[in-house]
């Protein structure tokens, strides 16, 4: 066995399908919270003898985290409100499977783990992508995974998906992390870059920096060189790609096509359908 894994897909498509949702939750600061860990610490006089309002500290922590968080939520910038907040496939409320994407114009990302989709929604539209199989599904080698928006506008994101190690038969691991440029134009999600670990040990396979795409003239182009920490023999990324909207022929529909730059002059690589998901 390999003791990495990793897969680069130039140019893998997930097609969305958008549909109209009149009943879109309203994001709540609750939403935000970090759930506190007690402290081993803890006190065990009441009230505390040592902090100043007498509360165990963890109980200090917890209010401080929640006072940040809406903070954040109501009153920073969208890229801080993405650095801050994470969707969780084990999350039991609800409210916490959204995160703003872009605040001032109501546009969020859902997370449906019972499903293992995302949706990308905004005045009662919305376009669904599935990005993993639904939690408890036996052949899913990723039941805890984490989702969150490096970057985003009006009319495109960059979303990461990091799977924590997991031990989904006895003695076989898994850990990886999963980038996506999305498309809302044509309701595209592509599969930008992939790496995985199946050595318990290993160095989590988040290489540095992460993919930055850049808009183009009707579309993005991605020029991303990186390092893999967790493959020390080959772990230089390079990758130079062209994402263009064309109208196919035949169908008619718009669609986000893509080119390997590297390739020999103008190949074009269609990639894989990774996953479709139809309402």
């Amino acid at each position: 066995m390999k003791k990495f894994l990793f897969l680069f897909m130039a140019c893998a498509v997930i097609v969305g399908h958008a549909c109209a949702d009149n009943n879109l939750s309203t994001i709540k600061a609750s939403t935000a919270v970090v759930a506190a860990v007690k402290d081993s610490s803890r006190c065990t006089s009441d009230p505390c003898a040592n902090t100043p309002t007498g509360e165990d500290q963890y109980v200090i922590d917890a209010r401080e985290a929640a006072a940040y968080n809406k903070k954040v939520l109501e009153a920073g910038t969208d890229q801080q409100r993405w650095d801050q907040f994470r969707l969780y496939s084990d999350s039991k409320d609800p409210n916490r499977l959204t995160v703003p994407m872009i605040l001032a114009i109501g546009l969020e990302m859902k997370l449906d783990p019972k499903k293992g989709d995302i949706s990308i929604e905004k005045s009662g539209q919305k376009q669904v992508f599935k990005i993993d199989d639904a939690v408890g599904s036996g052949a899913n080698t990723c039941p805890k995974y984490s989702v969150r928006i490096l970057d985003a506008s009006s009319t495109y994101a960059m979303i990461e998906k990091s799977c924590s190690i997991s031990e989904y038969a006895p003695g076989k691991y898994h850990m990886g992390v999963d980038y996506y440029l999305y498309d809302m134009q044509t309701a595209t999600l592509r599969s930008v870059w992939e790496g995985s670990s199946t050595e318990k040990a290993s160095p989590f396979p988040r290489p540095k920096p992460a993919p930055q795409v850049k808009k183009i003239s009707n579309g993005y182009q991605l020029d991303w060189s990186a390092t893999d920490p967790s493959n020390k023999q080959d772990g230089k990324i390079s990758i130079h790609t062209k994402y263009v909207r064309e109208k196919d022929r035949q169908t008619g529909k718009t669609e986000l096509v893509c080119t390997d730059l590297t390739a020999a002059k103008g190949e074009e690589h269609g990639g894989r359908v990774k996953a479709e998901f139809s309402l």
